[in-house]
């Protein structure tokens, strides 16, 4: 040790060059390391797994009826899924649970999207009864990790002088789709007003003019349209499923639909786009209040996505009436940025003190 402080007060500048190459490689690593929150390796951890597990309530029915019609056809259809570790399930009266286990590296984001699909399947041909209320979350390991995925990286509000339902379309239509096609965004959830819907009102004196029923319409509406998974496409690079999907994607096409030979529905209704009753109420300065949470995808760089929807949220704001405005409440990158700060200062610190040594 005496030596080496020997030789560094005899050749200063050595030692200067020597740090300054050990700061010049420190900051090249800095600079290139995907900058994280709570960061997660992205090779992951050969002691974790990553669990998925799936939930199914059907009041009523007993533990045998519900082994039988959900928790065995989610157990045959998911364990196929590539890379499963592990499967486990409980069933109760009325209560399904069926955990995945994978392992918890890079490919963890995909694997929720196969347990979808499987349900979607389940689902859509029956094989799980409609009445049975079927949930997907996942599970995780500590607060720190729940954080990670589940708490909205960035939250914003839209605040204006319109009706609350007026404020939340122009958020459904104009700004949530922006936010949503930025890359890296995993989720958006909108809060304030109520979702749309298509609303048809029957005429009454058409009906019995005709001698029809709500039922008998009902039904031949869902008769003449299908959505359902026809298979899979698989090429050497890509497996894609595919969908065929021939209902109406606009008023126009349901006013189209024929009731019987000669008779749409045009004749005999009227379709309007209307609100549900809003269930949370939110009001800025006397104005209607959206809030809008946007989460990020996992092992993005935090700096680079918060800067690209802070953007994309003052280019939305720039387009829209002054009286209308969109304001940042929540940003967990500031902490980041925060810390980063409170790192170079501390740095600059110890460069000072070293070179005051050394001089």
């Amino acid at each position: 040790m005496i030596r080496f402080l020997r030789f560094s007060l005899k050749h200063p500048v050595s030692i200067l060059i020597a740090m300054a190459i050990i700061v010049l490689i420190g900051l090249n690593s800095f600079i290139h390391i995907p900058i994280e929150i709570r960061p997660i390796s992205e090779s992951g951890n050969k002691d974790r797994t990553y669990k998925i597990q799936i939930n199914a309530l059907w009041p009523g029915q007993t533990a045998e009826i519900i082994q039988k019609s959900i928790t065995s056809p989610i157990e045959e259809h998911c364990v196929r899924i590539r890379d499963l570790i592990d499967i486990r399930s409980s069933t109760t009266d009325s209560e399904s649970f069926v955990t995945l286990s994978f392992p918890d590296d890079e490919n963890k984001k995909y694997y929720h999207i196969h347990v979808r699909e499987k349900i979607w399947h389940l689902q859509k041909t029956g094989i799980i009864p409609d009445e049975a209320d079927i949930g997907i979350q996942v599970l995780y390991e500590n607060e720190e990790e729940r954080k990670q995925f589940s708490e909205a990286f960035i939250e914003f509000q839209i605040n204006g002088p319109y009706e609350l339902n007026q404020l939340r379309q122009i958020t459904d239509q104009n700004i949530a789709p922006r936010i949503q096609s930025l890359e890296g965004v995993s989720d958006i959830k909108i809060f304030g007003g109520s979702s749309g819907y298509v609303a048809i009102h029957l005429n009454p004196d058409k009906l019995n003019q005709y001698a029809l029923s709500a039922k008998e319409i009902c039904e031949q509406i869902n008769t003449q349209f299908t959505y359902m998974g026809l298979g899979r496409i698989k090429s050497d690079n890509s497996n894609r499923l595919l969908l065929f999907d021939n209902r109406p994607q606009s008023f126009q096409q349901l006013l189209d639909i024929y009731i019987k030979p000669g008779l749409t529905l045009n004749e005999i209704a009227d379709i309007t786009f209307e609100y549900q009753p809003s269930y949370s109420l939110s009001r800025r300065n006397g104005m209607a209040l959206i809030t809008v949470q946007v989460f990020k995808k996992p092992y993005e760089n935090a700096l680079e996505f918060s800067k690209k929807v802070r953007e994309t949220i003052n280019q939305i704001q720039s387009e829209l009436p002054i009286s209308t405005e969109l304001v940042i409440t929540k940003d967990q990158s500031e902490e980041l940025r925060n810390e980063i700060v409170a790192f170079g200062i501390r740095f600059f610190i110890i460069m000072s003190v070293i070179f005051l040594i050394l001089y």
